[in-house]
């Protein structure tokens, strides 16, 4: 049923991508990385005199649409910077890309208080955990697919689980059922002929059986579970409220996403604002 209510709701993770215009065909990379990995991924191609009115309502549209907001900054001022505002005027889930090479500034209307993401560490598997990041942030029905399979990420406590929940089983069958006999020929029957599964089912004995398995399995998955929708949610608000630092990750999200993963990707050099940048070069030109 959640699956389902998630479904309904979002759909496919809509993401806008603002740029400087030098940056443009970095810009393109990802509107093309994206869309591989099932994210609606849009951008507003660069014109050189635009008209203005035009262009901001059609920004303010795509801000007011998309569920993350993805800025790729240059090396100065732009109309990045009135972008970037309308976004944080919404409180949209804002992620930076950086260029480590050439660009390691963010735009005067940004905290720092955001993802910042370095191109440099996207080559290999990055874009695809750029793309489970994004989707994990908006909530759509694949984000909640990957919370419900997180578990695979935890396999060895997941075996003790089942261990666990196959040994109680066992030893209610053994202490409850009068017919407990029943289980293992009924277990032969069904292995000659798989025709019989509703027969097996039904019989007591394996009802005995399956029940405590079952319920010994689905309620600590469930919490796990709920921890997993709880962890997303608060990671989303820290993020749409500037505050989010990378000690914040838990060591699993969902499936094929960890803590780990977006370790690799994150910039974690030194971060200036353009006005701070400028502010140090005056100062250290200015004679002594």
């Amino acid at each position: 049923m959640y699956r389902l209510i998630s479904l309904i709701r979002k759909g496919r993770t809509r993401v806008f991508i603002s740029f400087q215009h030098e940056r443009e065909p970095t810009a393109n990379v990802l509107v093309n990385e994206l869309t591989k990995y099932g994210i609606r991924a849009e951008k507003l191609p660069f014109v050189e005199s635009p008209d203005s009115d035009t262009l901001l309502d059609q920004v303010k549209q795509q801000i007011r649409d998309c569920d993350i907001f993805i800025c790729v900054p240059g090396d100065r001022p732009s109309f990045v910077e009135h972008e970037v505002s309308m976004a944080f005027m919404v409180e949209k889930p804002m992620l930076f890309v950086l260029n480590e090479t050439d660009s390691q500034h963010l735009p005067n209307t940004a905290k720092k208080g955001y993802p910042i993401f370095s191109l440099e560490q996207f080559p290999r598997k990055g874009f695809r955990t750029l793309a489970n990041f994004c989707s994990y942030l908006a909530g759509d029905s694949r984000s909640t697919a990957g919370l419900y399979k997180a578990v695979f990420e935890h396999l060895g406590r997941c075996g003790l689980l089942l261990v666990a929940a196959f040994g109680i089983s066992l030893l209610i069958v053994a202490g409850v059922s009068p017919n407990s006999e029943l289980l293992l020929g009924s277990s032969k029957t069904l292995l000659r002929n798989p025709v019989n599964l509703w027969s097996f089912v039904s019989n007591p004995a394996n009802l005995w059986f399956f029940a405590p398995a079952l319920i010994v399995f689905l309620i600590p998955y469930s919490l796990f579970f709920i921890t997993r929708v709880s962890l997303r949610a608060q990671l989303t608000r820290v993020i749409s409220g500037r505050k989010f630092r990378d000690t914040f990750l838990p060591k699993t999200l969902a499936y094929r996403l960890t803590g780990a993963n977006l370790q690799k990707i994150l910039y974690h050099g030194d971060i200036l604002a353009h006005h701070e940048s400028d502010t140090l070069a005056s100062t250290a030109a200015r004679p002594p």
